[in-house]
């Protein structure tokens, strides 16, 4: 078998068979620049902004940042400091370098292609990296706002580019036509503004908003566009924070992506963002037939069920569409038992149901999930109908809606029939629990490989559960990985005796990671706790186990020393604890085994010996930063050179409306946090309908100043009960 390695990372990955469309690109290859030496007359005496946490940055850090590609050749000095901030999040904060890898991780199948497909157009290579900013390269990523796939297609968007979305496939998920599908949209929106800034800030907001907003200020670049922007009294004109954020973003990740060797940046796995195992092979596509049974094609092949989906995340149902040319794809060297396969006549994919007195083609549509009009066309039937006709029923694809029980533990015990295409494993990620805890359960199945059509498992419910031992057991090599902390508490004979667990709700955009960090459990804690839950069976409204509090035995300890303790505060990190003690945070993690990345304000922090209190970086930390107002200065642009929001600045010197004044002097705060040093506050219970919006300004803020005060951001989820910090009236 043919595995990606790192470099792979750096070649291109050649798909030997893709669809008709892919095929028929461009045949005249971009050349794309090499890295440039820095203008001297460019960025001549270039001064960075230094941030007291994260120091300034190295040599290699420092020329990397300067270094330009096609797209960021021509920005300015102070262009450049708007880029710094995303630039230093990624490569300074612990955080963002995990993030960057893991990114790089999911890259790894689709990277070459994607710089493959503009090339070809004759675009710029590094476009390529927009997929990093819109979804870090996940095929099964979805935004809050209805936005899927590697490149975060709306429904219309992607209407419009011609990605098919119906009852059996969303091809926004399609990560080779949908790369195709960005860089024809990408294209489009270059050829209109006649710059790659504006048509990636089109991207983004839309075109119609980009192509008002500068009629509206009288410009034709992005970075003067910004700047105008705040004039702009219309709100339905004006551009959004998250657009202006947008694109200095895609740019910070240019420079790291042209420079990660230099950077020191490798593809990794690792906990911050999984949910879906990267496939480990080229992938080739291969044309189906209509009505195709994938699930069967799957099984010939020797491929499990969610192995074959991630190579095809497009497919909603376990058969393709009777109509229409469409293509699956597999690994490389599955290609040729692929075509022969593909043109079977099998059956897993497919179900029956069997017409009874007073059944209506609108009955059996809403017992069955599936619309009048494909039952219609699968079966060539008109009511009235039939008794005892047997109708084929194309079935769900389970993997993103599992009809019988969605991922979810039951409370009670209950006992499972097998059904056709099942296997011991799938059955046991269906219903929330590893193949060892449901082998348990089930001590008259001597060989899982083996079970039978209409055989009854016994399925454990979650009230039987008293006590969790750490120990979890292995279902695939990435859950292996994944489990490996589990694996050492056990090694360790420690174990988690539940005192007064609870259930939380799962909401948008919830994660195991922000679960786990807001209950104080670490993520292998938490799906211990559910049975080792598989992030992949996550859905809303589903109920997950967490602990009120939690007692851990252990039977042995090699804890080092602990001299004192730390009480977090706004803004603290790990390692900006680690830098006020003179101590680094291995050191530091040592003694904190059980606290994860994300910090709560009032949390103690354990400190190892020889911890001493840097009182100069204390002193130091509550000095005011004080900017004198320049000819050009915006709020928006001295925000985005600390590091701070408008907003914040704006409630730090007591100020009303936007306007400055050359020489003005404004007070910094050191972090959009600091604003709370200014204004007494209270804690407010979450109530019933609230929103963030409603809540800041019952309390006479700004969401952005909520946020900063509860350091938490947009994508965070109220629940009703939860406790948040607000100004004092």
């Amino acid at each position: 078998m043919q595995f990606f390695s790192k470099r792979h990372f750096k070649q291109c990955i050649l798909l030997s068979a893709l669809c008709v469309s892919l095929s028929a690109c461009g045949t005249k290859e971009y050349q794309g620049e090499e890295l440039v030496s820095v203008s001297e007359s460019l960025y001549e005496g270039y001064i960075e902004t230094v941030d007291e946490e994260s120091g300034p940055l190295l040599a290699p850090e420092m020329q990397a940042l300067l270094s330009v590609g096609e797209i960021d050749k021509n920005i300015s000095q102070e262009e450049l400091k708007l880029v710094e901030a995303d630039y230093k999040h990624y490569v300074k904060n612990p955080r963002g370098r995990v993030t960057i890898e893991r990114f790089m991780y999911r890259s790894l199948p689709y990277l070459a292609y994607t710089k493959k497909v503009f090339r070809e157009r004759n675009m710029p290579e590094e476009l390529a990296y927009l997929a990093f900013v819109e979804s870090g390269y996940n095929p099964w990523a979805i935004s809050k706002a209805g936005a899927v796939g590697m490149w975060q297609f709306m429904p219309a968007t992607g209407r419009y580019c011609g990605l098919a979305q119906n009852w059996w496939v969303d091809e926004r998920r399609d990560p080779y036509k949908a790369t195709v599908a960005a860089a024809k949209y990408l294209q489009e929106m270059y050829d209109e503004f006649g710059d790659w800034l504006l048509a990636l800030a089109a991207y983004n907001a839309g075109p119609g908003k980009i192509r008002r907003a500068l009629a509206e200020t009288d410009t034709d670049n992005f970075f003067d566009l910004m700047e105008a922007n705040e004039n702009i009294q219309n709100d339905k004109i004006k551009i959004k924070e998250e657009t202006q954020q947008y694109v200095p973003r895609f740019l910070a990740m240019a420079k790291i992506m042209r420079n990660f060797e230099l950077l020191g940046f490798q593809a990794k796995e690792n906990e911050l963002g999984k949910g879906h195992e990267v496939i480990a092979e080229k992938a080739v596509a291969i044309k189906a037939q209509p009505g195709s049974d994938l699930r069967s094609i799957a099984k010939e092949l020797g491929m499990g069920w969610y192995e074959f989906l991630n190579y095809n995340p497009a497919y909603l149902r376990d058969v393709t569409p009777l109509t229409g040319e469409m293509y699956f794809y597999v690994p490389v060297t599955k290609e040729a038992k692929a075509h022969q396969v593909s043109k079977m006549s099998v059956v897993a994919g497919w179900s029956t149901y069997k017409i009874a007195r007073g059944d209506t083609l609108s009955g059996i549509s809403k017992k069955t999930g599936v619309p009048i009009h494909v039952l219609r066309q699968v079966n060539t039937i008109s009511e009235p109908l039939r008794i005892g006709t047997m109708l084929k029923v194309p079935a769900t694809n389970t993997y993103l809606a599992r009809n019988m029980s969605n991922g979810i533990r039951p409370e009670n015990n209950r006992v499972y029939t097998v059904q056709r295409g099942d296997t011991f494993g799938e059955i046991a990620e269906r219903f929330g629990m590893g193949v060892n805890e449901l082998k348990r359960a089930n001590p008259n199945v001597r060989d899982i490989r083996k079970i039978a059509l209409g055989q009854k498992i016994n399925i454990p419910g979650a009230k039987n559960q008293h006590t969790i031992t750490a120990k979890a057991p292995v279902k695939t090599v990435q859950v292996a990985k994944k489990q490996s902390n589990i694996q050492n508490l056990a090694n360790e004979a420690k174990e988690i005796k539940v005192q007064g667990t609870k259930e939380h709700t799962l909401q948008q955009g919830e994660t195991l990671y922000s679960i786990a960090n807001r209950y104080g459990l670490s993520v292998d804690e938490l799906q211990a706790l559910n049975g080792n839950l598989d992030p992949t069976t996550l859905k809303i409204g589903q109920k997950i186990r967490v602990r009120g509090q939690a007692k851990v035995v252990a039977t042995r300890s090699n804890t080092p020393a602990i001299s004192g303790t730390h009480i977090v505060k706004k803004g603290d990190t790990l390692f900006s604890i680690s830098r006020m003690y003179n101590i680094n945070v291995h050191a530091l993690r040592a003694v904190n085994k059980e606290v994860g990345n994300s910090l709560n304000i009032g949390q103690k922090i354990n400190l190892p010996q020889g911890a001493k209190q840097n009182a100069s970086r204390a002193v130091a930390q509550k000095k005011d930063i004080i900017h004198i107002v320049k000819k050009g200065d915006t709020l928006y642009s001295i925000g985005r050179n600390y590091n701070v929001s408008v907003q914040a600045i704006m409630a730090f010197n007591n100020m009303k409306e936007n306007s400055l004044t050359v020489g003005q002097k404004l007070r910094i705060p050191s972090s959009n946090s600091s604003v709370a040093q200014t204004k007494s506050v209270k804690v407010y219970q979450v109530k019933n309908g609230d929103t963030f919006w409603s809540i800041s300004q019952k309390f006479g803020m700004s969401t952005e100043e909520l946020f900063a005060l509860n350091n938490i951001s947009e994508k965070d989820v109220l629940s009703i009960g939860s406790s948040l910090t607000v100004y004092r009236q």
